[in-house]
């Protein structure tokens, strides 16, 4: 693990930031979604 401290620590930003914006996006769809097809029965 000794070139990991070649990389910035700016790298990892995306990776840690996409799912945090990711998970909320796929529940708010599923929710949606599930309201939807509750509505059209």
């Amino acid at each position: 693990m000794k070139g990991a401290k070649d990389i910035p620590f700016a790298a990892f930003i995306p990776f840690i930031a996409m799912p945090a914006t990711f998970v909320p996006l796929m529940i708010n769809l599923g929710l949606i979604n599930k309201e939807i097809k509750e509505r059209n029965l």
